[in-house]
């Protein structure tokens, strides 16, 4: 991927991660268990969140969401990689793009 490829949010705004998890038959499943990692493009600290905390958020079978405050969020790529275990366990990893104002 380039750098085109991802969304570009300005810091401050909230972005929302969605997550869909489905089995080998294609069937929307909910899992055991969720692990969402979010790395700093400075600092590479990984910040970590489960389906225990209340930033993680089950919309409907399969479909999942997590809404990330990017206030005080450095410059650059975030990624993140999420975990998910039950009957088909699963990892995928994106990215987006925070840009702070030069007016801050």
């Amino acid at each position: 991927m380039t750098l085109e490829d991802y969304n570009a949010y300005d810091e401050g705004q909230v972005v929302t991660l969605a997550m869909s998890f489905v089995d080998r038959d294609g069937a929307p499943f909910s899992p055991t268990s969720i692990l969402v990692q979010l790395r700093d493009p400075v600092s590479h600290v990984v910040t970590e969140y489960d389906e225990t905390d209340l930033q993680v958020i089950e919309d409907s079978e399969g479909e999942w969401h997590i809404d990330v405050d990017t206030r005080h969020f450095s410059e650059g790529v975030w990624a993140y990689k999420v975990y998910a275990e039950g009957d088909s366990a699963s990892a995928r990893e994106w990215a987006f793009i925070v840009k702070v104002s030069e007016l801050t």
